[in-house]
């Protein structure tokens, strides 16, 4: 597992909050029309450096995105200190598949280093940056304004 994940839905009284393996998701209620379902997912592994690992993420953020209909993914890489370039083909794959709903992938938490290679690569004008956590999800609120 590379990734895991906690569903939250936010009702009148906050949050409730059961525990799954995968990936870590919030859903808005109050915002879905606006916003839409917004996942938030965080790494779990301190780097994927082999094929074997991207592809499980690949796989992982596939099986999300089908289960939750998300329309928006937030991945905090935090945790994250390297990530191969078969890892990044998967949070692309995740992008073009998110992009025909009109959603977005965000990464935020992101060490200097891998921030340093997206922008080299230009993959910052695919994947939204995002500083930390609120900071996405201010991005992807304001996405549909």
């Amino acid at each position: 597992m590379v990734i895991s994940y906690m569903r939250h839905e936010q009702g009148i009284a906050g949050g409730l909050a059961a525990e799954q393996s995968g990936v870590k998701i919030i859903r808005h209620r109050g915002e879905q029309s606006r916003a839409g379902v917004v996942c938030l997912a965080e790494f779990v592994v301190k780097e994927i450096s082999r094929p074997d690992q991207a592809q499980d993420l690949r796989s992982e953020l596939a099986q999300l995105l089908k289960d939750t209909g998300a329309q928006f993914l937030i991945m905090d890489c935090s945790n994250l200190e390297h990530l191969v370039t078969l890892g990044f083909g998967a949070l692309l794959s995740a992008q073009k598949r998110l992009a025909t709903q009109g959603g977005r992938v965000v990464l935020c938490g992101i060490n200097p280093l891998l921030r340093d290679g997206l922008v080299r690569c230009s993959l910052d004008r695919i994947l939204l940056l995002a500083d930390d956590v609120p900071t996405a999800l201010a991005l992807v609120k304001g996405n549909n304004s």
